[in-house]
């Protein structure tokens, strides 16, 4: 146990951070988390939730006799996100030639969303999901008189994505390799 001012111990070494805080300690302490804890991080909370920051997993538990408020504890678990935010450009041979990719991404804490353009044209994005710096999104748009999707699954390491992608559709039925650059870097939203 370590005696302190909260709000000036090193956190940075944590892998799960666990509080029974105020939910305006809670709210006071999220910049530091956000910026001080390894995305990934597990963030549990006994009660108290974060403000407008959604918590990735909520459960109620029974507390027959609790001695203050309903009969239920609720406890509230978050994952660091990474900054997903701003533009993102790779190439992908389909179809015999190269084609670029584009995912413009807003990101508020681990909700992202954007616009997505394969060769300049709109792709329909489905199923984004962040967790910690695990990304996901399917993106699907019509090529060769087909729609072609495309389920892509990478780490976030700074400013490059690196993981594997899934083609199907039009002819395409095949896995590969996947890295993302970010050309233009965003800010998280957390307002």
């Amino acid at each position: 146990f370590v005696a302190g001012n909260l709000f000036n111990a090193d956190i940075s070494k944590a892998t799960v951070l666990t509080m029974y805080l105020l939910g305006q300690i809670n709210i006071q302490l999220r910049p530091r988390l956000l910026s001080q804890l390894k995305p990934g991080t597990r963030v549990v909370s006994h009660d108290f939730d974060m403000g407008n920051w959604k918590p990735d997993l909520q459960r109620e538990v029974p507390v027959p006799n609790k001695s203050y408020g309903p009969p239920v504890s609720r406890i509230y678990l978050w994952y660091v996100p990474a900054n997903a935010a701003g533009k993102w450009r790779w190439q992908l041979t389909v179809g015999g030639r190269p084609r670029v990719y584009e995912a413009r991404v807003n990101q508020l804490y681990q909700e992202i969303d954007g616009e997505m353009l394969i060769d300049g044209g709109s792709a329909a994005a489905l199923n984004v999901k962040l967790r910690g710096d695990l990304i996901s999104l399917n993106l699907t748009r019509e090529m060769f008189g087909q729609q072609v999707s495309h389920v892509f699954n990478g780490r976030i390491e700074g400013d490059k994505i690196v993981g594997r992608v899934t083609i199907s559709g039009g002819g395409e039925d095949k896995t590969l390799d996947w890295e993302a650059t970010r050309v233009e870097r965003g800010k998280m939203r957390t307002e």
